[in-house]
């Protein structure tokens, strides 16, 4: 692709992107991963030229939405041809993980979990009863919570600068979801009089941080010494249908453990909590008219 000094770019330079992303792909050993950058953006396809005004132009902006728009294409393409996906795994696979507990000394409950990319740091602190999260309601009368979960995602998470303060919208849902799945394995009040807050701070990001802020959460209060019931965990499930459009005829095929890339470019996210015993929290969305049972019953 050719970016004129004034940001434009020559339609008669325009050269098969999805070749280029190929290339790109193909280099990659399957020990490696593809960063979302590589993918998303079309710096690295840019180059400057003199403007000529006899060459029908585009602006830098539509080009960088078109090669969004190929590349997810080309991900899709790559996954329902039966090849690995960005970073080298099959469909059903999941990425690293790791997990430390205790790691922050001073506090009473802290573990480090790492799927992959994606990073959370839970700290658990403990308080008395006049700790409890007060609400404020419509009407005259005052509620509180004995547990509550603060998830934060600074822009450093995903290597970007930005202002921070008070919560946005993804960040009171995100800790939403992950308070809902924590939550039923709590012991009851009677049995562990204390009020419960969990800190999830997101340090690194590709896809399922609300998750990694479940399983974080769980080991930070065991580290903390709550007595849970059962300990849960979280992944986010993704999906992606062999369209028409790839010679298919719609049958969907499941990925475990999505990223970033993958969300974006994907059909569905569907981040769900819970163990043997059952889902204690489940959220989805999705980009398709709808699924079939048959279908969500595999992703679960």
């Amino acid at each position: 692709m050719i970016l004129s000094e004034q940001g434009y770019v020559s339609k008669d330079e325009l050269s098969g992107p999805i070749e280029n992303l190929a290339d790109i792909v193909e280099e990659e050993d399957e020990d490696e991963v593809i960063e979302d950058g590589e993918v998303d953006e079309g710096d690295v396809h840019i180059k400057p030229v003199s403007r000529k005004p006899h060459r029908q132009l585009f602006s830098e902006v539509d080009v960088k939405l078109v090669f969004k728009e190929v590349s997810s294409k080309y991900l899709r393409r790559r996954i329902v041809e039966g090849e690995k996906r960005s970073d080298g795994r099959s469909a059903c696979e999941l990425r690293p993980i790791n997990s430390q507990c205790g790691i922050l000394p001073r506090a009473h409950g802290s573990a480090l979990f790492t799927r992959g990319e994606t990073q959370a740091l839970a700290v658990v602190t403990l308080g008395d009863y006049q700790m409890a999260q007060r609400i404020d309601t419509l009407v005259d009368t005052e509620e509180s919570k004995s547990f509550y979960l603060q998830y934060t995602f600074p822009p450093s998470s995903v290597g970007e600068v930005g202002r921070t303060g008070a919560p946005n919208r993804r960040e009171i849902g995100h800790g939403m979801l992950a308070e809902r799945a924590l939550e039923p394995v709590l012991p009851a009040e009677v049995d562990f009089p204390y009020t419960i807050r969990v800190e999830s701070t997101i340090t690194e990001s590709n896809g399922s941080s609300s998750m990694a802020s479940v399983c974080g959460g769980c080991l930070a209060l065991q580290d903390a010494g709550v007595p849970i019931k059962f300990p849960v965990a979280g992944i986010a499930m993704g999906l992606v249908l062999d369209t028409q459009e790839f010679g298919g005829d719609g049958t969907p095929l499941i990925l475990s453990d999505i990223t970033g890339s993958e969300d974006a470019s994907g059909d569905m996210d569907l981040k769900v909590a819970g163990n043997e015993h059952g889902i204690s929290a489940f959220q989805m969305d999705i980009k398709v008219v709808g699924i079939t049972l048959p279908v969500m019953e595999q992703a679960l």
